[in-house]
């Protein structure tokens, strides 16, 4: 999808080619005088790196507040290369930087919420004009180990209260099966990340939204939210403050 990223008129999208290599397509346009220009750039990965999986967020202007969003919007987009890391460029532009998660190499992984960062109720503050976007807006990830197993969420850090340019990590003690394939079911405030396990097929569903005391939140949905819960039967268990709430918990018929 194409996402304006300044009052200019500029807008791209981007995607991984049938090379492997990954690629923005941007062009500009005038209200009046409609398109003006266009153009395509790769976006640099280490030699020898393809991608195998791109993923986005969406960000808001600097001028962007969480409570007052502008829809001039920016993105961070995530990639995942054949070397099993991470990385990520911001507004369609190269180069790919690695993202730290790391001694870990990886074979699946999702972007959470591509609107973390522009959510009413999102916890982070206002995006500070001083300092890298791309340092600021850490957007979530949860993300398979090669080999399937473990699953691990990644957030953006916290220290005293105050949020980081790092991820910090969380290995899942409850996933105790291997992943073939993860896609989210989710927003900000309720949802959840579907896994499917290489073990039998079936898939599972599990809210990786963590504090930020590195602690799952509970249940996979808000009181508000009773036929998420009542479906995946953890109704009961978020009532009851049980520490397995979180999930997995498998969906019923879903073996694909």
């Amino acid at each position: 999808m194409a996402q304006r990223i300044s009052g200019s008129g500029s807008e791209f999208l981007s995607y991984i080619g049938v090379d492997g290599n990954v690629y923005s397509y941007q062009y500009k346009y005038d209200q009046n005088k409609g398109f003006l220009s266009d153009t395509t750039l790769q976006i640099t990965l280490p030699d020898t790196v393809k991608a195998v999986k791109i993923q986005r967020g969406y960000a808001g202007s600097y001028a962007t507040t969480i409570n007052a969003p502008s829809w001039d919007y920016g993105t961070i987009d995530y990639v995942l290369g054949t070397d099993g890391n991470i990385y990520k460029f911001v507004d369609g532009l190269p180069p790919a930087v690695k993202v730290d998660l790391g001694t870990y190499k990886f074979q699946d992984f999702i972007v959470r919420d591509p609107w973390q960062f522009l959510a009413p109720n999102g916890t982070v503050g206002p995006i500070n004009s001083a300092l890298s976007r791309s340092d600021q807006l850490l957007y979530s990830l949860d993300l398979v180990v090669q080999g399937g197993a473990p699953f691990i969420s990644a957030t953006r850090a916290m220290l005293s209260g105050v949020p980081q340019a790092r991820y910090t990590l969380y290995v899942w003690p409850t996933v105790d099966f291997k992943i073939s394939k993860i896609w989210p079911c989710s927003d900000t405030d309720t949802g959840f990340t579907i896994l499917k396990s290489a073990d039998n097929n079936h898939s599972y569903a599990i809210n990786t939204r963590l504090s930020d005391a590195l602690e799952p939140y509970g249940s996979l949905g808000s009181t508000y939210n009773k036929s998420i819960n009542i479906s995946l039967g953890t109704l009961w268990f978020y009532y009851n403050n049980a520490s397995n709430a979180y999930g997995p918990y498998k969906l019923i018929n879903c073996q694909n």
